[in-house]
């Protein structure tokens, strides 16, 4: 669901991607850029601080992806390799002095040039980079990294002696049986408790949310338990980010050789050598495989009832997986904190707020939900989802198997959302829960959520 800010100034129609019209933006062709050295050419290192983003800047950003939120559409569909795109604001620089916001885009090498030479067009570039800029019309520069967010669902391979795989395909999601692992320091509820399918010769796990109940149009009360989607999901679910899955040369074209970055014909690159203090036991780029296959689930709770991918006819993929459950005791309170969970948050959320989360990896961990939005295009779906940035504290982000989690505040005990995604820097992010809900309700024609 897309929110609706007023602009700061009228807004044209969407621009679709031109080829002619292009200007100097600021990217340089990698043929023609001059070498410094015999190791190739030199590039600005940037880093990424944590620094306050102004609400007038925000609001900027806003406008444009608002202005522009078709064309961007357009550059994410009918990609078959396209594993999703994010659309966010880093405050990046060389040095934290002179960091300033940028608008920060990770996608697949497959859409990235093709990212970059949208932002090149004359019309795109005068609003992103306006001649007299000020602070309603801030200058807000372009980083495009090629790497796909990535999704925190987990997959590894079956232990031998498994025999209880299936194929998987969208017309067998009743098939699918769901088993759980719960979580021993939290026995009285099932939010963070690990939520394990057996499918395609591997095991496949992610985080439960909580359970919601629906009130079906016939005035029918059913309980579902509710985690992200994407692990189920083959054709989008791929955690690893290795070169195979990025090699595109088939889609590439000799236009597609313009540089990464946006800045006034200078060449930059993102310096992630902080990357490894992050995260110190598990890069955010390990794969699951790396990190070993879960124990034999012994317990069934239910089978998946539907996803947000299945019969998604050309609309966003809100990623959610909605699953039976067969066994009433099962049907626990959704406890993350201390209380039961009775309120979901309705409203935008202003400024940033203190929240806890419940994940199959780690436990209760505690972050920071941001304030301002980010979109997320997550195949098969098409358009950009809104989402909340959560930043968690030094040496702590999430692993593969956490997507589902619930996001609560740590004082109202209001739920915000699950997680579905990281991006390179550690940074999580959720689809609000009033958002699942409504998708939900539409799509499964429910009186209520």
């Amino acid at each position: 669901m897309e929110t609706s800010l007023t602009p700061k100034r009228p807004l044209a129609a969407p621009i679709q991607v031109e080829g002619p019209k292009e200007v100097d933006s600021g990217y340089a062709s990698k043929s023609s850029t001059p070498e410094n050295s015999k190791f190739g050419p030199f590039k600005t290192k940037l880093m990424h601080f944590e620094k306050e983003i102004p609400k007038l800047t925000q609001n900027r950003s806003e406008d444009l992806r608002e202005l522009y939120a078709d064309s961007l559409n357009n550059l994410v569909s009918g990609i078959s390799k396209s594993r999703g795109i994010l659309m966010t604001l880093k405050v990046l620089g060389e040095s934290e002095e002179t960091a300033e916001p940028w608008v920060f885009i990770q996608c697949d090498k497959a859409i990235a040039k093709k990212v970059r030479r949208f932002f090149k067009q004359s019309s795109v570039v005068s609003d992103f980079k306006p001649p007299s800029p000020d602070i309603y019309t801030p200058k807000l520069d372009v980083y495009v990294h090629e790497l796909p967010p990535l999704l925190l669902g987990r997959n590894s391979p079956l232990s031998p002696t498994s025999t209880d795989s299936i194929n998987l395909s969208p017309n067998l999601f009743e098939s699918v049986e769901l088993f759980y692992e719960q979580d021993p320091r939290a026995q009285y509820s099932l939010c963070g408790s690990k939520a394990i399918v057996s499918v395609n010769g591997q095991w496949r796990s992610a985080t439960i949310g909580g359970l919601i109940s629906v009130e079906t149009a016939e005035g029918y009360i059913q309980d579902f338990g509710l985690t992200a989607g994407h692990f189920l999901n083959g054709d989008c679910y791929t955690e690893s980010f290795d070169e195979e899955v990025q090699e595109t040369d088939e889609e590439e074209t000799d236009d597609d050789a313009d540089d990464e970055f946006f800045d006034d014909g200078q060449d930059f690159e993102l310096d992630l050598g902080s990357m490894e203090e992050l995260a110190p036991t598990t890069s955010v780029h390990k794969t699951s495989t790396q990190l070993g296959a879960p124990s034999n689930p012994k317990s069934s709770i239910g089978h998946v009832f539907w996803t947000s991918h299945k019969n998604l006819q050309d609309q966003p993929n809100l990623d959610w997986a909605l699953f039976t459950i067969g066994n009433n005791t099962l049907k626990l309170p959704n406890i993350v904190l201390a209380d039961e969970i009775t309120q979901t948050n309705t409203d935008d959320v202003e400024e940033t707020r203190a929240v806890i989360l419940s994940t199959a990896s780690r436990g209760r961990t505690y972050g920071m939900l941001s304030s301002s939005w980010s979109y997320l295009a997550l195949a098969p779906g098409n358009g950009l989802v809104r989402t909340k940035a959560v930043k968690f504290a030094r040496n702590q982000v999430l692993e593969p198997g956490d997507s589902g989690a619930w996001v609560v505040d740590s004082i109202s005990n209001q739920l915000y959302g699950h997680v579905v995604a990281s991006d390179v820097f550690g940074v999580s992010y959720i689809v609000p829960a009033s958002d699942v809900f409504r998708d939900i309700q539409l799509r499964l024609s429910l009186k209520a959520v």
